[in-house]
C-alpha cells in the first residue's frame, strides 16, 4: 500500500506538470478563440463593411438574410482555435497529431500574405468602383438625363391629332402638358461603369492569389473588353448624334408642314380616315425620323466592328436605303392616284346622278332592291376609285420588284372586268326580261300571265347563263345544264308529238303513200276498138 501511494505520489510531481500545462493552453486558447471571435464580429458590424459588400455582390434583399459579420467573426474564433489546438498537441507532445495541424497552418499562414493582398486590391477595386458610380451618377443628375429621354420619348409618343389641332382650334383653353414619366437611363450607365471597374480589378486579384489558371482567360477576356470599349463608346456616340438629328429634322419637318396647311388639306381630302388620329404632318415627320436613323444605324454598327453581326445588319439596311428611291416613288404614285381617284369619282358620281342614273334599277325592275344609303352613281363612283387605285397599286408593285404581287393584282384585275361585265349582261338579261315579259302580257293572248311569266324566266335563264359564262364560273357545269335542259325539251317535243298526234300521223302517212303510188302509177289512156272506128 505505501508502495502505491509512494509511486503515485512520484508520478505526480514528475507528470503533473506536463498534464497541467496542455490543458491550461488548452483552456486559455479556447477563451481567447472566443474573445477573437467576438472582437472581430462587433468590429465589423460597427463598420458595416460586410452590409455594404453583400448589398453590392448579393443585392439588397439577400444580403439582409445574410449575417456576413456573424460568419467573419466565427471565422477568426476556428482559426484562434487551431492555433490553440496545436500549441495543446505539441505541448502534450503528441507528434502524429500535431503534424497535419501544423502542415495545414503553415500552409495557411504562407498563403495568408497573398490573401492580403488580393483583399486589400479588392478594397481599392470597391472604393474605386463606388467613386466611379458616384461620378457617373452626379454627371446624369448634372445634365438631367433621365428627364430628357423622357421628355423626348413622351414627345415622340404625344404627336398632335387632328382631333387635338380641331379641340384647339374650337376651344382656345389651353391643354394640360403630361408630365414625362422618369427613366433610368442615367443609374444604367453608373451601374454599368461599377461594375466595369470591378471587372478591370479581377485579374489583378487573381495574380495576387496565385490563381494562374483562371487568370490566363480572364486577363484575356478583360483585354477584349477594354480593346471593344472604345467601338462602343464611338458607337454610342454616332447614335446619339444621329438621334438628335433625327429629332431635329422630325420637329421641323412637322412644323413646316402644319405651317402651310398640309394637315388641312389633308383633312379637305378625308385622308383621317386613313390616318386615324395621326395628322399627316406627323406622319411624315415620323418617316424623315426614320429615314435619318437608317444611315446612323449602318454607321453605328460599322462603328461596332462586329462583322459576324453588322456585316447582315449592315447589307440589310443599305439594300432597304436603295431601295428608298423606288419605294418613294411608289408611294407618291400612289399618293397622286388617290387624289386623282377622288376627283374622278366625284365627277363620275356626279355625272350619273344627272343623267338620272340612280332610278336604273326601277327602270329594269329591280325597284325593290335596297342599297342602304348609297345611290348607284355613289357604287359606280366607288368602283371607279377602287379601280384606279388598283392600277395605281399594280404599277406600284411593279416599281419595288413585287412582280408576284402585281401579276396577282393584274390577275384580280381580269377577274374583277369579266365578274362586272358578267353583272351587265345579267343586267340586261334582267330588263330585256321585263321588258319580253311585258309585251307578251299586253298582247291579249289566251294564258298571257303564263305565256309572260315564262318568257321572263326563259330569258332570264339565258342571261343567267350568259352571264355566268362570262364570269368564267363553272364553264362546264353551265354547258352540260343547257345541252341537259334543250335535250329534254326535244325528247318532250316528240314524245307530245308522237303520242298525242298518233291518229294525225297515219293519216298523213296514208295520205303521202297514196300520193307516192299515184305518182308512181299514172293511168293509161283507153285505145279505139277496130269495129267502132269503121
Amino acid at each position: 500500500m505505501e508502495t502505491t501511494l509512494s509511486g503515485l505520489e512520484e508520478f505526480a510531481i514528475e507528470r503533473l506538470p506536463d498534464l497541467l500545462v496542455p490543458v491550461a493552453i488548452l483552456i486559455v486558447g479556447w477563451l481567447i478563440a472566443l474573445l477573437a471571435g467576438y472582437l472581430v464580429r462587433g468590429f465589423v458590424r460597427r463598420t458595416r463593411l460586410d452590409n455594404r459588400i453583400a448589398v453590392e455582390i448579393l443585392g439588397e434583399e439577400r444580403a439582409r438574410s445574410l449575417d456576413t459579420a456573424a460568419w467573419i467573426g466565427r471565422g477568426a474564433y476556428y482559426l484562434v482555435l487551431a492555433f490553440t489546438l496545436l500549441g495543446f498537441l505539441q505541448t502534450a507532445n503528441l507528434t502524429a497529431a500535431s503534424k497535419p495541424i501544423e502542415a495545414m497552418l503553415a500552409s495557411f499562414l504562407e498563403y495568408l500574405p497573398h490573401l492580403a493582398g488580393a483583399g486589400v486590391i479588392m478594397l481599392v477595386a470597391w472604393l474605386t468602383a463606388t467613386l466611379a458610380r458616384s461620378v457617373l451618377s452626379a454627371g446624369a443628375k448634372r445634365f438631367d438625363i433621365d428627364r430628357r429621354v423622357a421628355s423626348a420619348s413622351a414627345a415622340s409618343s404625344s404627336e398632335p391629332t387632328a382631333t387635338a389641332t380641331a379641340t384647339a382650334t374650337a376651344t382656345p383653353t389651353p391643354t394640360p402638358t403630361p408630365t414625362p414619366t422618369p427613366t433610368l437611363v442615367g443609374r444604367a450607365v453608373a451601374e454599368t461603369g461599377y461594375w466595369l471597374v470591378l471587372l478591370v480589378f479581377v485579374p489583378a486579384v487573381l495574380g495576387a492569389l496565385q490563381l494562374g489558371g483562371l487568370l490566363v482567360p480572364v486577363q484575356g477576356m478583360v483585354d477584349k473588353i477594354l480593346g471593344f470599349l472604345p467601338n462602343v463608346a464611338s458607337a454610342g456616340l454616332i447614335l446619339a448624334v444621329g438621334w438628335f438629328v433625327a429629332r431635329v429634322g422630325q420637329r421641323l419637318t412637322r412644323n413646316l408642314l402644319a405651317g402651310i396647311g398640309i394637315d388641312r388639306a389633308s383633312t379637305r381630302v378625308g385622308l383621317p380616315k386613313f390616318l386615324g388620329p395621326r395628322q399627316l404632318s406627323s406622319l411624315i415627320g415620323v418617316v424623315v425620323y426614320a429615314l435619318i436613323l437608317i444611315p446612323v444605324s449602318v454607321a453605328t454598327l460599322n462603328a461596332l466592328q462586329l462583322e459576324a453581326i453588322t456585316a447582315p445588319a449592315s447589307l440589310v439596311l443599305l439594300s432597304f436605303l436603295s431601295a428608298l428611291p423606288a419605294l418613294f416613288g411608289a408611294t407618291l404614285l400612289i399618293a397622286l392616284a388617290y387624289f386623282a381617284a377622288r376627283l374622278l369619282s366625284g365627277v363620275v358620281t356626279q355625272l350619273l346622278q344627272g343623267a338620272g342614273f340612280d332610278d336604273i334599277l326601277a327602270r329594269i325592275g329591280l325597284a325593290k332592291v335596297r342599297l342602304g344609303k348609297r345611290t348607284p352613281s355613289g357604287l359606280v363612283g366607288g368602283l371607279v376609285l377602287v379601280s384606279v387605285l388598283l392600277f395605281a397599286f399594280i404599277e406600284a408593285a411593279q416599281m419595288i420588284g413585287f412582280d408576284d404581287v402585281a401579276d396577282f393584282g393584274s390577275e384580280f384585275v381580269f377577274l374583277g372586268g369579266h365578274l362586272l361585265l358578267g353583272l351587265a349582261i345579267f343586267g340586261v338579261g334582267v330588263f330585256l326580261a321585263n321588258l319580253g315579259a311585258r309585251a307578251v302580257k299586253q298582247s291579249g293572248l289566251a294564258n298571257g300571265a303564263s305565256l309572260s311569266t315564262m318568257t321572263r324566266s326563259a330569258v332570264l335563264i339565258l342571261a343567267g347563263a350568259m352571264a355566268l359564262r362570262q364570269m368564267g364560273i363553272a364553264d362546264a357545269i353551265i354547258e352540260l345544264a343547257f345541252g341537259i335542259t334543250f335535250g329534254a325539251v326535244a325528247i318532250a317535243a316528240a314524245l307530245a308529238f308522237g303520242l298525242g298526234g298518233r291518229e294525225a300521223a297515219s293519216k298523213a302517212l296514208e295520205d303521202l303513200r297514196d300520193r307516192l303510188k299515184a305518182r308512181s302509177n299514172p293511168p293509161r289512156p283507153a285505145r279505139a276498138r277496130p269495129e267502132q272506128a269503121a
